[in-house]
């Protein structure tokens, strides 16, 4: 229920779940999705390892010893309290479980001295896959208040309503697209893709950020890296997006369950 947001949007102090009359497969819904960070990624275990995908490879002694040395190196950094990486895996492990996927965002901190990962709803996600069925194309639906887009892009490249806003409602919330795609799909040209400078792109992938109201791009910027991490439970030909078939089995029981508490109440 606290999740039941895609078209519309809870209010604080709302009772949005008064409708519900059994609470059973809510439990029954919670206690899955808090078993699989109990089960797949157990804090006081090393749940993890680096690998060359080759075990000749990786059973040489140098290499063995690099390779624990490095899984080290990242498992402090994933467990840094900055990263939020404990929140952002806990919430999408949720939407993993009642929705058969979820979306997590691995990006750098704003300083660039530790990473930051953050859960984003379904909702306001949309996804292409690849000829490989790799997903490497991703649009987002985001926001941010005045005094964060200049923080974050600089007043230059605002638009005048925003340059007004920082000034009079610093807190006013603008909508952002948020675009990920393959560099050589950005523009197709003859010579490969290049951005709006005209200048080629050296790394795979483009992020690009448009300011929604004014049809203005903020930021163009290419990534090493697709920073988006999909996890999807079924996935079916012919569709991009993934099912839980949790919620589709459990679903007409909780229905069930809802109406005979409610008959049973009356």
């Amino acid at each position: 229920p606290e999740r039941a947001d895609f078209f519309t949007k809870h209010t604080f102090g709302a009772d949005f779940n008064s409708e519900s009359m059994d609470s059973f497969p809510m439990l029954l819904r919670r206690e899955l999705g808090n078993a699989i960070s109990s089960m797949l990624r157990p804090r006081g275990q090393d749940w993890f390892r680096t690998t060359t995908l080759d075990e000749e490879i990786d059973a040489r002694e140098e290499n063995a010893r690099y390779l624990e040395r490095h899984a080290s190196v990242v498992r402090r950094a994933l467990y840094d309290p900055r990263t939020k990486f404990i929140r952002a895996t806990k919430e999408t492990d949720h939407d993993f479980v009642t929705f058969g996927q979820g979306v997590i965002s691995v990006e750098e901190a704003p300083n660039r001295d530790h990473l930051f990962f953050r859960n984003h709803h379904p909702r306001d996600c949309a996804w292409l896959e690849n000829e490989i069925s790799e997903i490497d194309h991703l649009h987002r639906r985001d926001e941010m208040s005045a005094r964060a887009l200049k923080r974050r892009f600089g007043e230059k490249v605002l638009h005048r309503s925003i340059k007004q806003a920082c000034e009079k409602e610093p807190g006013k919330l603008f909508p952002l697209h948020v675009v990920v795609m393959p560099a050589d799909e950005y523009d197709y040209v003859g010579e490969g893709a290049k951005d709006y400078n005209g200048k080629k792109h050296k790394l795979p992938f483009v992020c690009v950020y448009i300011d929604k109201d004014n049809c203005k791009v903020l930021k163009e910027a290419p990534l090493p890296i697709f920073p988006y991490v999909i996890p999807r439970w079924v996935t079916v030909s012919g569709s991009q997006y993934g099912f839980s078939p949790a919620t589709i089995i459990g679903l007409p029981d909780a229905r069930l369950a809802q109406i005979q508490a409610h008959i049973l109440l009356e």
